[in-house]
């Protein structure tokens, strides 16, 4: 029975890498989406943007989630900063938030696949959750 469990959990795990890299994309990014940001709010937003990927890359994924509330917190229409929040989040078991975030994600920008796919993942665990 362990068996049938731990395959779907590995397949997710799988689907999670193969995100998180997606994600490395937004070092290109979030410097192109701040440049709307006056000048020392886009420095401020490139400089904790870089502290979170350093975070999550040591996996301090609540000092990265942390960070990437300070970014929000400066520009709350940057849609992949809200998706690397729900993941961060999602990574550390924390569905309902990270639902939050990837929602917010989705609603900035509908063609992101991550907070649609993790977004459904975070509900139905919460569903889980409630059995």
């Amino acid at each position: 029975m362990s068996n049938s469990v731990e395959a779907p959990e590995n397949m997710w795990k799988s689907i999670s890498s193969r995100f998180i890299t997606q994600f490395l994309s937004t070092l290109i990014a979030v410097p192109l989406l701040a440049a709307v940001q006056p000048e020392e709010t886009q420095t401020r937003i490139v400089a904790l943007f870089q502290q979170a990927q350093q975070a999550e890359q040591q996996n301090n994924l609540s000092g990265a989630a942390g960070l990437y509330r300070r970014i929000v917190s400066l520009d709350p229409n940057i849609a992949e900063i809200w998706s690397n929040l729900g993941m961060a989040l999602y990574r550390q078991d924390q569905f309902q938030e990270s639902e939050i975030a990837f929602n917010r994600a989705a609603t900035l920008k509908p063609a992101l696949l991550a907070p649609q796919v993790f977004g459904g993942m975070a509900y139905l665990k919460l569903g889980e959750a409630a059995i």
